[in-house]
């Protein structure tokens, strides 16, 4: 008895098979669609047609205006925060204005004080008779200078006989 091999109903020729005719089939409709009519016939009439373009650019006007409306109110709550901002600002520097003034009106006081006390000094001063005293210190025509170093047992460390200094 001859052996048969056993048959195999999806093997790689009928698969073959199958994508050639897939290919043909994709083929024929890619070719047909140009061959029909041009357009396609639409049930809405011009009339409609115009009308709902009209409305379409009356939608979209109303967009526009709403964004530019949104724009404006955005704008002005910026507007605001900006302004609630600033105010703050003035009041705090209106704050530190006052307690400068404040400092400012103190020191003067206290200057005027002052002034008041060195006319008083200079009233006093004024009162005393000026005496032609001679200088103190060096005279300028000196051409010598003498220090007097005292080296007594006083001026000296009991342990090391050194002398103190400073």
């Amino acid at each position: 008895m001859v052996k048969r091999r056993q048959i195999e109903v999806f093997s790689l020729s009928f698969l073959d098979c199958l994508c050639c005719g897939f290919g043909a089939i994709l083929l024929l409709f890619i070719l047909s669609i140009g061959s029909g009519k041009a357009g396609i016939e639409s049930p809405i009439d011009e009339k409609s047609l115009q009308n709902m373009r009209q409305q379409l650019s009356q939608i979209e006007s109303d967009v526009v205006q709403k964004t530019e409306l949104l724009k404006r109110v955005l704008t002005h709550q910026q507007t605001a925060k900006d302004r609630e901002h600033l105010e703050s600002s003035i009041k705090e520097l209106k704050s530190t204005l006052a307690a400068l003034q404040q400092e400012f009106d103190i020191k003067q006081a206290n200057l005027s004080i002052g002034q008041k006390a060195n006319a008083e000094a200079n009233r006093i001063l004024q009162s005393f008779k000026f005496e032609n005293l001679p200088p103190i210190g060096l005279p300028t025509e000196a051409t010598h200078v003498v220090f007097i170093i005292d080296t007594s047992g006083s001026m000296r460390n009991q342990l090391t006989q050194q002398l103190h200094y400073g």
